[in-house]
């Protein structure tokens, strides 16, 4: 599969397999209308770290997918598919709402499903007070 090049807002550039981006409609689109081998196609709007995480979103559901089709063949045997989604969403909820961010502008409609669920189980499991000082209410 090709490589896709990505430089972030913060200048960092990434070398991305063209399988991990179709998680995005954006980014695909992106490298459909502006790529090619050598160029870098800029994200304003996303920092390398989220990046990073975008990118560990896409890898996941790489993995799943090709799972998936293996085991429709009868060629995969393990019953169950773990992706930690704790472990992915166990950051601050300022970070949550920036990959919230990347996820709507990137248009990766699953992982904005999995941080609303994340976001809405910060909410439910904070205290009237402490959810006045998190918003400055």
């Amino acid at each position: 599969m090709p490589i896709v090049k990505f430089r972030t807002s913060d200048g960092i550039l990434f070398e991305v397999d063209l399988e991990v981006i179709k998680c995005s409609k954006v980014l695909l689109t992106m490298f459909q209308l502006l790529g090619t081998d050598d160029e870098e196609i800029p994200i304003p709007n996303i920092t390398s770290s989220i990046f990073e995480r975008v990118i560990q979103w896409g890898t996941y559901r790489r993995f799943v997918s090709r799972v998936t089709e293996a085991s429709s063949l009868g060629e995969f045997q393990h019953s169950k598919i773990t992706f930690r989604h704790d472990l992915f969403v166990d950051v601050s909820i300022h970070t949550l709402y920036v990959i919230m961010q990347a996820a709507v502008y990137l248009e990766i409609d699953d992982l904005r499903n999995l941080i609303s669920r994340a976001i809405a189980h910060v909410i439910e499991e904070t205290s009237v007070k402490d959810l006045r000082k998190l918003f400055n209410i």
